[in-house]
């Protein structure tokens, strides 16, 4: 960090004992105070980023953090190589993981941007035939998307609310009711 540091804001900034204290339009310098900032005063982030590899980069809303670190440790899947399972399984390609995160971060922002909903994110998990699941499992439902590997774009889907519902079925992911699945994500946060 250069020996001065100034910036002009005004940021919620989280203190210890949870309650939010505001910097306003102050300059402030670490040389005056002595101290890292980011350190002592941490920021709410307005966006994530997360780098799947050189050519795949992805820049999320902050308030998209969870979901950020679900497809951050779902990185695994492209390292998976040549027989991994010892019974022939094949390399996962970055087509076929970008296609599936493409689809859940659409799905995400289309309950957030749309229906102020925010969406808990699936476990993101290696399928069977170089497909990739997507698992929520809640104690009020479980779904499970399979997206197909690359170029194809059927996906299948099974879900419960643990109740009386149950839906299973097919569907294009680049050409879908986006609600199909909201009678089981219904029961998530409703932002006001």
């Amino acid at each position: 960090m250069p020996e001065s540091f100034y910036h002009n804001f005004r940021h919620e900034c989280a203190v210890p004992n949870g309650n939010p204290f505001f910097l306003d339009d102050d300059w402030l310098t670490t040389k005056d105070y002595d101290i890292e900032l980011h350190e002592h005063f941490p920021v709410k982030k307005s966006e994530i980023t997360i780098e799947i590899s050189e050519n795949l980069i992805y820049v999320l809303p902050f308030i998209f953090n969870e979901l950020g670190n679900r497809i951050t440790k779902a990185k695994y899947i492209l390292e998976l190589e040549e027989d991994w399972d010892d019974e022939g399984g094949k390399p996962y390609s970055e087509q076929t993981f970008k296609q599936a995160i493409d689809f859940i971060i659409e799905y995400t922002q289309w309950a957030w941007n749309d229906l102020n909903i925010l969406i808990s994110p699936p476990k993101i998990f290696h399928g069977p035939n170089q497909s990739i699941d997507l698992l929520w499992s809640e104690s009020s439902y479980e779904l499970l998307i399979n997206i197909p590997p690359y170029p194809k774009k059927i996906s299948r889907f099974y879900g419960d609310n643990k109740k009386n519902t149950r839906i299973e079925g097919q569907f294009n992911i680049k050409d879908y009711g986006q609600g199909v699945f909201l009678c089981l994500l219904a029961n998530e946060q409703k932002v006001s």
